[in-house]
């Protein structure tokens, strides 16, 4: 993809990274302190040159998880920062609480049962420093019965469309403990989602829109030991899980989707991960544009459920500029001819 000028990318410092890590841990439960520990030692005994930091968000534990830390010391050093919620709001507001106070620009996600392998950042961060175009990179991971059944691992595919394809079939694409990501991408489509439509599928209803837009990659090895969700299995919505899947297959861009990225940041003269926030800015706000003429086209066939409108519109079209805040800058000079572009 286009890589762009160096000096126009958004930066994105790919030595530190903050790992979000919801709890919450009840009464008198020895074996939930001692899972939360663990956690947190697979993190503190990864190997890498950067700093990082682990963002515990207690949603309402009856004793401050800072407290139960105090009292079990890990024995090593270990970056943590403790947020206490002061009452039980649910997960889906505690990793918005740890994305919002996160200090780093790349977020990572750990249950508080998971364990990371060794070896599982390094390798992701140095991803990160080599490919601009890069916005969230998963792993595989391994699931562990307490009834003793054989230990699965469910490893996706790589590749943005067979990633999107994995989607469609009903596969959550990136398993939680296994994400680096980038914080700007998280903020620009506003967190993990809490309108009650997506009660129980915030993590379909983030990545959905996610890879639509901005560029996955997986590493087809495992790095994260997870307990099988039980529960967690239990709470879940596998109806409308299945109707996110299902309204996205209709629109048929799997095929489309990695081309069309390309295509859209070649007319502009941008890093595809700049198209994407372009493509998607015009896609859920309807914003108003000028752009080269040469980006209708992969426009139009990233949006096959919105119209994409050439010619006056009434008011000032804002530039491409304005449209990328936060995400870098844009020099128009020497482009070809200019069009104003909305979606409706």
């Amino acid at each position: 993809m286009t890589l762009g000028d160096p000096q126009l990318l958004a930066t994105c410092d790919a030595r530190r990274f903050s790992v979000l890590m919801p709890s919450y841990i009840p009464l008198d439960a020895p074996r939930r302190v001692e899972q939360l520990r663990a956690a947190i030692l697979s993190v503190a005994e990864q190997k890498f040159d950067g700093d990082y930091e682990i963002v515990i968000i207690d949603d309402g534990s009856p004793k401050p998880i800072a407290d139960l830390l105090a009292e079990a010391p890990l024995g090593v050093k270990a970056n943590i920062r403790c947020l206490r919620q002061y009452r039980r709001n649910g997960l889906v507001q505690a990793l918005n609480r740890g994305l919002a106070e996160a200090r780093y620009d790349l977020i990572a996600r750990l249950d508080d049962d998971d364990i990371w392998l060794p070896g599982k950042i390094g390798p992701q961060l140095a991803r990160f420093a080599a490919d601009p175009d890069l916005s969230i990179l998963g792993t595989g991971m391994t699931l562990v019965f307490e009834n003793g059944d054989p230990p699965v691992d469910p490893i996706r595919p790589d590749g943005w469309s067979a990633i999107l394809r994995c989607f469609c079939e009903g596969g959550c694409p990136f398993p939680h403990g296994g994400i680096l990501a980038r914080k700007d991408v998280f903020n620009l489509l506003g967190g993990y989602p809490q309108a009650a439509e997506a009660l129980h599928c915030a993590d379909e209803a983030l990545w959905v829109r996610w890879i639509r837009f901005f560029k996955p990659v997986l590493i087809e090895r495992v790095f994260d030991h997870a307990p099988a969700p039980t529960r967690a299995v239990a709470a879940r919505n596998p109806k409308l899980s299945r109707k996110i899947a299902d309204d996205f297959i209709k629109l048929d861009l799997n095929a489309i989707v990695p081309n069309a990225i390309e295509a859209l940041a070649e007319s502009l003269g941008v890093t595809g991960l700049q198209a994407g926030v372009l493509a998607f800015r015009l896609w859920h706000f309807g914003s108003v544009v000028r752009l080269p003429k040469l980006a209708v086209a992969p426009l139009q066939d990233l949006m096959p459920d919105r119209i994409v409108l050439t010619g006056p519109c009434g008011g000032k079209p804002a530039s491409l500029s304005e449209l990328l805040q936060g995400f870098g800058a844009y020099e128009t000079a020497g482009r070809e001819e200019m069009v104003t572009v909305r979606c409706i």
